[in-house]
């Protein structure tokens, strides 16, 4: 194939120009080019995509000029009933450019965010449990809000909800990574800022307002982006460490938003000392925090597998950091129906820079009942406070549920306690 371009054409088919780069035999007859009629926009799409990347130009630039000719598809009466009938009767002929912009309307990224109260004027991400995965708060809007497929996959929630514009550097668009930058949408439906306030976050825009009033308790904006040139000659994707260093296993896996069990202040205690500890590779060593922790659990038959790098760590991983998996054998407390001790499977998760020290596990119980059918996921993390040097640690805690259970009530309310007092 020496190059594709689109063919304009008064037809409601999107006529597609094949040039070979020799001529082939088609039914007897030798041919350097033909075109293809494609139906669908979604199908265009995929077929740019294919042709950047095998020849490097796509199908809207310019064709040359030797190979332009008047095109006339008739539209026999066989596919033009199809045609009324089906899905392409809601959309009518479009020019390349027209095209290209109903594909960047894809990519429009809605911010949410819910008031604190009422009576307060401050907003911040989606924080109640109903809100569920709007707490990403960067959000696409389908028959329903969904956390936008533009994110990196491997972003932590509570990095995201934080940042003050989309998380997102480049996308993936008509087949090539481009460097973007991001800027919010304002028209006459939001204010100067481009907030739109509503009672809760519908999907129908004429429940939304311009004007913050008096049970206005969430509030949504539009962020667009703009495609810069993409001056880089190096054609491999950026790898998920050079896009987001901490990852957590809670963004890996999807699970419900974190709730805060345990925050404390350690005092003066070296952040370096913490991430040497934690990263070394014999955790059963005299004085080892990792040590400690296992002595007042009264673990035993203890057995440690070696630290892999989280995008070496077994098919599909997105963390970043080290991972080891562990097993072994715990006490029980008390409680009816349970074994006085239960073996324990448990994979370990480290990831540090500059300014915290993560910590992560998820432990499943398999010999407590119904202790296999969820996933406990405990994220402790070690951070200093700029203004008193102090080092801060905080835990939170959620619960992956593997399969369902008649006590998953009792589980999701005893849980937090017993992490918290661990």
């Amino acid at each position: 194939l020496e190059w594709a371009r689109l063919v304009k054409s008064e037809s409601s088919l999107h006529p597609v120009r094949l040039c070979l780069k020799q001529p082939i035999e088609i039914d007897a007859v030798k041919v350097d080019s033909f075109d293809l009629m494609i139906f669908d926009v979604g199908i265009l799409a995929q077929l740019h995509a294919c042709v950047s990347y095998f020849n490097g130009t796509g199908l809207f630039d310019m064709m040359p000029e030797s190979k332009i000719e008047p095109v006339d598809y008739p539209t026999t009466p066989g596919i033009g009933e199809a045609l009324e009938s089906g899905p392409r009767a809601r959309m009518s002929a479009l020019t390349p450019e027209e095209m290209i912009a109903d594909l960047e309307e894809l990519s429009l990224v809605w911010e949410l965010q819910r008031r604190t109260t009422i009576w307060h004027n401050d907003w911040r991400a989606p924080f109640l449990p109903h809100d569920y995965q709007k707490a990403i708060k960067w959000m696409a809007v389908e028959d329903h809000y969904v956390p936008h497929p533009f994110i990196p996959e491997d972003i932590d929630v509570d990095e995201a909800a934080e940042s003050e514009e989309p998380p997102i550097r480049e996308v993936k668009f008509l087949g090539r990574h481009r460097p973007c930058q991001w800027h919010v949408v304002v028209d006459e439906s939001s204010d100067a800022d481009g907030w739109q306030y509503a009672v809760d976050f519908y999907l129908e825009p004429q429940k939304w307002s311009s004007e913050v009033r008096g049970f206005s308790h969430v509030r949504r904006r539009r962020w667009q982006p703009t495609f810069l040139p993409d001056v880089s000659t190096d054609e491999t994707p950026p790898t998920r460490m050079s896009r987001r260093l901490n990852s957590t296993l809670m963004a890996e896996k999807g699970v419900s938003p974190p709730q805060v069990v345990l925050e404390v202040d350690l005092g003066v205690v070296s952040l370096e000392l913490i991430k040497n500890d934690l990263e070394m590779e014999d955790w059963m060593g005299a004085g080892h925090l990792m040590a400690m922790q296992f002595k007042d659990l009264r673990a035993y038959n203890i057995e440690l597998g070696p630290w892999l790098r989280g995008s070496d760590a077994g098919k599909g991983s997105k963390v970043q950091g080290k991972l080891r998996s562990m097993e072994m054998r715990v006490p029980v407390p008390p409680a009816p129906m349970c074994p006085k001790e239960s073996r324990v499977t448990c994979t370990w998760h480290v990831v540090t820079d500059e300014s915290r020290v993560l910590l992560e596990s998820v432990l499943m119980s398999l010999d407590v009942p119904y202790g296999t059918c969820f996933n406990v996921i405990k994220c402790d993390t070690f951070r200093v406070d700029a203004n008193t040097g102090h080092t801060l640690f905080e835990r939170r805690l959620s619960l992956e549920w593997v399969k369902s259970c008649w006590v998953k009530a009792l589980v999701e309310a005893n849980v937090p306690k017993e992490i918290k007092l661990d």
